[in-house]
């Protein structure tokens, strides 16, 4: 496969923007959240059709994981590649996952602490899944050691959910799930989901993703 190059800043930018003009509840976030929260299926097929539109070889797969305490989850990439090859997946919704250990906007407006990491999309060749799902258990357990649990005005604790407690190998086993091949299946955007997606593929800037 001919390599992928992925301009993550001018990706990140297309999409929030896009989204942002989208007709998608999602459009009213502030642009910061549009990454953390847009679902994987709008995302997704953004970078799509974005794709399509350069003739680049690319497909979407949905995962499912079964995770034991959200075993209803589902989640959508684009693998970039022929079919046989060893893609490329363009993640821009894995900071979904991190609502399992307590990371949220939520948190993050209680405590005026940044607890995102930076990166807001994730690029990766599929057999190098590994350090991917090293870095986000290690943004997890980074995170445990910070945890303030803080209240808000109903009194749930904004830093409590399935593995705030778990240990780091509970969280790297339910993490690597995810983007496990042998649970990915062929997915194709259901209409109204692909007109959102070619809607905000319009905002991705030329070259925030290309054949080098």
């Amino acid at each position: 496969m001919a390599k992928v190059s992925v301009d993550t800043e001018k990706l990140v930018y297309g999409l929030e923007e896009g989204i942002g003009h989208s007709r998608t509840m999602f459009s009213a976030l502030p642009t910061e959240y549009r990454l953390r929260y847009s679902p994987c299926g709008l995302v997704s097929s953004a970078i799509v059709e974005y794709l399509k539109g350069q003739e680049t070889p690319v497909r979407q797969v949905i995962s499912s994981p079964n995770l034991p305490f959200a075993p209803e989850m589902r989640h959508v990439v684009p693998l970039v590649g022929e079919n046989g090859d060893d893609p490329l997946v363009i993640d821009a919704s894995f900071s979904q996952f991190l609502g399992y250990v307590g990371i949220s906007g939520g948190y993050e407006e209680q405590t005026k602490e940044q607890v995102f990491p930076e990166e807001k999309v994730i690029d990766f060749v599929l057999s190098e899944r590994e350090m991917v799902v090293n870095w986000l258990t290690s943004v997890a357990t980074q995170f445990h050691s910070r945890n303030r649990h803080p209240y808000n005005e109903f009194g749930w604790d904004l830093g409590s959910d399935p593995l705030s407690a778990a240990p780091k190998s509970t969280i790297q086993q339910n993490f690597a799930k995810i983007w496990n091949p042998t649970n990915f299946l062929p997915w194709e955007s259901i209409p109204r989901v692909q007109q959102d997606g070619q809607e905000v593929a319009k905002y991705i800037p030329r070259e925030a993703i290309s054949i080098v």
